[in-house]
């Protein structure tokens, strides 16, 4: 399902991401160091991107801008 950029957030999609963000909290959220860079950051992102396109099966521009405006 494709939808449009100013599309909202379902639940499901947002639990997904949420449960995501949780799993990920150290890296996305923690400070740079020699082992959180920016790419693993990067990495992290495309990685739950990835998740929630694949449960959902939406484009990946669309989410990923989402993601990208929550940054």
């Amino acid at each position: 399902m494709v939808r449009n950029a100013s599309a909202t957030w379902s639940s499901s999609e947002t639990e997904i991401l949420v449960d995501e963000l949780i799993a990920r909290k150290d890296i996305i959220f923690g400070a740079q160091s020699s082992t959180v860079t920016n790419k693993s950051k990067q990495q992290h992102w495309d990685e739950i991107v990835a998740t929630i396109n694949q449960q959902f099966q939406a484009s990946i521009p669309v989410i990923g801008k989402r993601l990208r405006k929550m940054e």
